[in-house]
């Protein structure tokens, strides 16, 4: 006999956006000024302004190079820009979390009457698409270029394609406005049907996997008797808002949505106030934005503390971030599910990950407290030791796996991309070594490898990040006697995971500083 499913629609709420149209276009660009602002690209961008000099001899053209990249909002630049540019050109070239900083900086300026064009590769048109709906501007006038490398703009983009890209901008800055692109209306997006289909469970998984409602794996079912039985595992109403910036598309999340989607993780109805406070954290912090969108394949680690730990089985000792225990790995699964059905990610699209990772199915574990000879990490973060934490990390790339050496360590640590430090997780034997033998305490390590890493970092061979944004090169920082990284100061966490071994050994991952929420309160 063959069963059919009726399943819910896991995806999230779209709540309506305010409409911003584009400003008026003046006629001619005779007398006026335009700003020519390059983000990721600065190489390209200024040879664009160059270019524009020559063709627009009665036009003033101004070159800017935001300092900061996207996590320092440049505020003087943009003063500057919104007092004196009678026109904006954005030269991000890019997408995923740099689009998305570009894209709000440019409703501002369209909002201030400041008509502007975003110079975008065309490997991230879609993305900076979905990017300008959800700022509320899907007028906003765009010019796609194919990317090349920086050392090859002037030998591999010829001058045609150099006067054609002049041309289009012009255009695109005078060319008069589209009843479309005037509209004022508040962009409404039709509610999900609760019922998404009903069919055999081979249909269920085919259907999911061409909405896109599945990270590749069979999913279980949600049927309506199965989400409520999900939902009786915590005390909050099913209509309740968990958040209303599920990333990447800030969407809404309700109690329902989110049972929906631990369902289809294999999640048990035990695991939902977990699952909740997963769902409230990564709304919470705009860094996963920028990481679920980016090309740079960010995973996101999850690491839980306290006695939530004991109560769901989770495996904190041997192979704890490896297969086996259905806590450790439909939980992690659940918010990767997530991150797709709640918050709207689509590969290609909004989630521009080159590679990829295996890491993105899932990276849950929880600390093996009891046997540490250190405080617990949520300790160290200031809760008590009976609270129930969950905490998200975002990065996730191993450079280290093996030695629990911290010269070995901070020799990798030193390669990390200088956002927001890492993560030190440490077997059982090598916190042992540190804390027994050489009374080392995990603020000791967690200063001696920074301090380590920062020495070196001065004779590695730059990476594109430190050549083209001098606000993180060191030399950049000696030379202007800056101390600080200009709001982004390096961390790094050590973290005790997994069971016995014959010696010490630890994985340096680099990671954000984690982000931690109560998991407590959605009991």
């Amino acid at each position: 006999m063959t069963l059919n499913y009726s399943v819910l629609n896991p995806t999230g709420i779209r709540e309506p956006l305010k409409r911003q149209p584009i400003s008026p276009r003046p006629d001619s660009l005779v007398n006026k000024t335009i700003y020519v602002v390059a983000q990721d690209r600065p190489v390209f961008t200024y040879e664009i302004s160059k270019r524009l000099i020559k063709a627009l001899p009665q036009t003033e053209i101004v070159y800017r190079k935001k300092q900061g990249w996207i996590q320092v909002e440049d505020t003087d630049l943009w003063d500057e820009i919104f007092e004196k540019a009678d026109a904006l050109i954005y030269g991000t070239c890019m997408g995923g979390g740099s689009g998305l900083s570009a894209v709000t900086w440019l409703t501002e300026a369209e909002k201030r009457g400041i008509p502007s064009v975003y110079l975008v590769g065309s490997l991230y048109t879609k993305d900076i698409h979905m990017s300008a709906v959800m700022r509320g501007i899907p007028a906003l006038r765009t010019l796609s270029v194919d990317l090349v490398g920086e050392e090859n703009v002037t030998s591999k983009i010829s001058n045609e394609q150099f006067s054609s890209i002049i041309s289009n901008l012009v255009e695109s800055l005078t060319s008069p406005l589209t009843e479309e692109e005037k509209r004022r209306d508040d962009i409404i997006t039709d509610p999900p049907s609760r019922i998404a289909m009903t069919g055999t469970f081979e249909e269920t998984q085919d259907y999911f996997l061409r909405q896109g409602w599945s990270d590749g794996l069979p999913i279980v079912p949600p049927t309506e008797e199965k989400v409520k039985e999900m939902i009786a595992g915590t005390d909050h109403s099913p209509d309740e808002i968990v958040t209303s910036l599920m990333y990447p598309e800030e969407m809404t999340v309700t109690v329902e949505k989110a049972a929906i989607v631990a369902v289809m993780a294999g999640c048990k109805p035990s695991y939902m106030p977990l699952l909740l406070a997963i769902i409230e954290n990564w709304g919470s912090n705009p860094l996963f934005m920028q990481s679920a969108r980016s090309d740079s394949t960010f995973s996101i680690m999850t690491v839980i503390n306290g006695p939530i730990r004991d109560e769901l089985k989770m495996n904190k000792g041997t192979n704890a971030m490896g297969p086996g225990n259905r806590a450790n790995a439909t939980i992690g699964r659940f918010l990767r599910l997530g991150i797709i059905c709640l918050g709207g990610s689509v590969p290609g699209y909004n989630d521009l990950s080159a590679q990829g990772s295996p890491v993105k199915y899932g990276f849950c574990f929880p600390e093996n407290e009891e046997e540490s000879p250190w405080e617990s990490f949520h300790e160290s973060q200031g809760y008590d030791s009976n609270d129930s934490v969950v905490s998200l990390a975002s990065g996730g790339w191993c450079h280290w796996s093996f030695s629990a050496d911290l010269d070995h360590l901070s020799k990798a640590v030193a390669n990390f991309s200088d956002f927001g430090g890492g993560v030190v997780l440490m077997s059982l034997e090598a916190a042992r070594h540190y804390a027994n033998n050489l009374s080392m305490s995990k603020s000791d390590i967690e200063k001696y490898l920074l301090e380590k890493s920062l020495a070196q970092k001065e004779y590695l061979t730059p990476t594109w990040y430190t050549m083209d944004m001098p606000f993180i090169n060191p030399r950049a920082r000696e030379k202007s006697n800056e101390s600080k990284w200009q709001g982004m100061d390096p961390t790094m966490n050590v973290i005790v995971v997994g069971g016995e071994t014959s010696q010490p050994i630890a994985q340096a991952w680099s990671c954000t500083t984690p982000n931690s929420v109560s998991v407590d309160k959605w009991r």
